[in-house]
């Protein structure tokens, strides 16, 4: 009678268990939890790249997207363009401003 009750006890503590394991992504010694997206280079150059789980291990899933691109303006270091293409392959730019902590 004990070996049942044990076994239906250690069951239930494994199974309790494996749902609080956090499966991580891994890129240059840095851990990424599942559902981010990073830029990672790719046979078909650099690409944006999500943690996502296959069967039973983590493994990051390529996108058809490039990575956004950001430049300096050299006429003002306070601001930068960001660069993203559309689904025609035409450019966007959108400039954004950086902080600056001489400003405040």
């Amino acid at each position: 009678m004990t070996l049942p009750v044990f076994l239906v006890t250690f069951l239930l503590s494994t199974a309790s268990h494996a749902q609080n394991v956090s499966c991580t992504c891994r890129y240059q010694g840095e851990d990424y939890g599942i559902g981010e997206s990073i830029c990672l280079k790719g046979s078909n150059g650099m690409r944006m790249a999500t943690c996502s789980m296959v069967l039973n291990n983590t493994s990051w899933k390529f996108s058809n997207a490039p990575c956004p691109l950001t430049e300096l303006d050299q006429s003002n270091p306070t601001a930068s363009q960001s660069q993203t293409s559309d689904a025609e392959g035409k450019t966007n730019w959108q400039e954004t401003a950086m902080f600056n902590p001489e400003k405040l």
